[in-house]
């Protein structure tokens, strides 16, 4: 069964203001804004940035105890 990537998810302290800055930085906009999850993409008039995925930011309770780390799933 093929899989496919459709979104990166970053846990943060305050999605809000995370996702303001990537948004700023990467000029996307914010497509969805509430509480528990924050949603960036890029834009759609943009041909060279439609392959990029979407960016959602959600909220986390626990402090920070690690480094970064990007964890790649595969499924066969």
């Amino acid at each position: 069964m093929p899989t496919r990537l459709v979104h990166l998810v970053v846990d943060a302290a305050v999605p809000s203001m995370l996702a303001r800055f990537w948004s700023a930085a990467l000029d996307w906009p914010i497509t969805f804004d509430e509480p528990d999850e924050v949603v960036i993409e890029p834009p759609e008039d943009d041909a060279g940035q439609r392959e990029q995925l979407p960016v959602v930011f959600v909220p986390v309770r626990e402090p920070k105890s690690s480094k970064n780390r990007i964890c790649v799933l595969s499924l066969r």
